[in-house]
């Protein structure tokens, strides 16, 4: 990840990630409202991907927040408040623009996401895996678990979308800036 850094994701810089997110899921569209309201509930789980040289060209997102095990977010809602009996991180959505792929950054945020959900007590990162990501995950050390409540919910993402958690392996303070 020489010459890139994840930072933390300002209000403005909300506003500029539809294209980005329009391009990695064509077929999900989320609002940007909701974008809003999700930094809005917990800032501290959503970072921008920039190159160092020039920290206002965005090339990735990640937006993460407690959530409840064994349940999805509702796809394209904006959430007013977080429920109660949060019980672990949720990765709603990351997205990078094929010049940021493969250059380790999805691995730097997760490990970030890791120290997190350690601070704040979470020992799993859940996220719907779309269907062509599902192998991507399993590499990263997520685990599909069939949860039948969550089929019909799964479906909205595509056919073949799983649940998938992952444990939290490190209970380090998150760096903000990488």
């Amino acid at each position: 990840m020489d010459g890139y850094i994840w930072m933390p994701m300002s209000e403005e810089a909300v506003g500029r990630l539809s294209p980005i997110m329009e391009k990695a899921y064509p077929h999900l569209p989320d609002e940007t409202t909701s974008f809003y309201q999700k930094r809005a509930l917990y800032p501290e789980g959503c970072f921008i991907l920039v190159p160092e040289a020039e920290p206002e060209h965005i090339l990735g997102y990640v937006i993460a927040h407690p959530w409840r095990l064994n349940d999805i977010p509702p796809l394209n809602s904006v959430i007013e408040v977080l429920p109660g009996g949060c019980d672990v991180m949720y990765l709603h959505d990351i997205a990078l623009i094929a010049e940021a792929q493969g250059i380790g950054a999805a691995r730097a945020v997760l490990t970030k996401l890791d120290a997190l959900a350690g601070r704040d007590g979470y020992s799993q990162i859940a996220i719907t895996a779309i269907p062509q990501a599902v192998d991507y995950w399993h590499k990263r050390g997520f685990e599909e678990v069939h949860v039948p409540q969550l089929d019909e919910k799964l479906m909205e993402y595509g056919i073949g979308s799983k649940y998938m958690l992952h444990k939290v392996i490190t209970t380090a303070e998150p760096e903000v800036a990488r």
